[in-house]
């Protein structure tokens, strides 16, 4: 409930290292309720994206700089919390970095600017799946993640992915993923790799050297401009503009 901004924790440090088996966690730290909660007490919570079945808690916050809470599903489940790390020389990620949401919540947010990116450990802000109590509820979506760096050689997986349950034991049922971006400060470049990304007005106007998607979604809000010497779209990713036209 306070009046802050970011209501995360925040680390600053010279160096950071996460060794294998250890972890960073702010699963189920975010909202209770918050401001993608269910349309109804069997949809699932909102945030980077939509939570399956909710036709109201709309995503919200920023892809670009991800502060804010994951929002809760029905009942007492809570979205992930948020976790900026502000490093002046070295990240090292063999372990966990995690913000997920509980049951039927929202994913939460993971904000990383450091000088040099290492490791092979894994980031998530995924949301949480269905929950089966005496109703089935909805699964939430993913969260944010952001990481800003000069140099990587970070080679683990980052993902923002929606909870997924089946209503009839055959047919997958997901909230929708959350966004992930890379941005390579010392070269301009903007990287999604096997993740989504929504470019909102709100984050604009973007400007870089390269473009990368690599097995990417990618959306666009209207009125977004995107300035970039090179877009470049592999493998089986996708870019939607606001008007539905793909290139």
């Amino acid at each position: 409930t306070s009046d802050e901004s970011f209501k995360g924790v925040k680390i600053t440090a010279e160096n950071i290292t996460i060794e294998n088996g250890s972890h960073i966690s702010a699963n189920g730290k975010g909202y209770l309720n918050g401001p993608g909660e269910p349309s109804s007490e069997f949809a699932g919570a909102s945030y980077g994206g939509i939570g399956d079945r909710n036709i109201q808690g709309s995503p919200y916050g920023s892809a670009k700089e991800p502060i804010d809470l994951g929002s809760g599903g029905s009942g007492n489940f809570r979205g992930g919390g948020a976790i900026s790390l502000s490093v002046n020389n070295v990240i090292t990620n063999n372990g966990t970095i995690s913000a997920n949401g509980d049951q039927n919540s929202s994913g939460g947010s993971i904000y990383i600017r450091a000088k040099t990116l290492a490791g092979s450990g894994n980031l998530s802000a995924n949301g949480g799946g269905f929950f089966l109590g005496s109703n089935i509820y909805g699964s939430g979506s993913g969260g944010r993640i952001a990481v800003y760096y000069e140099n990587s050689s970070f080679d683990g997986v980052t993902e923002a992915k929606g909870g997924c349950g089946s209503y009839d034991s055959f047919t997958p049922y997901c909230g929708q993923n959350g966004t992930v971006g890379l941005f390579n400060e010392s070269t301009n470049d903007f990287y999604v790799n096997n993740s989504s990304w929504k470019f909102m007005e709100n984050d604009g106007p973007f400007s870089f050297n390269n473009i990368i998607f690599n097995t990417a979604k990618i959306t666009s809000e209207n009125d977004v401009i995107i300035t970039a010497d090179n877009i470049i779209i592999d493998n089986e990713s996708s870019f939607i503009l606001a008007d539905n036209q793909e290139l």
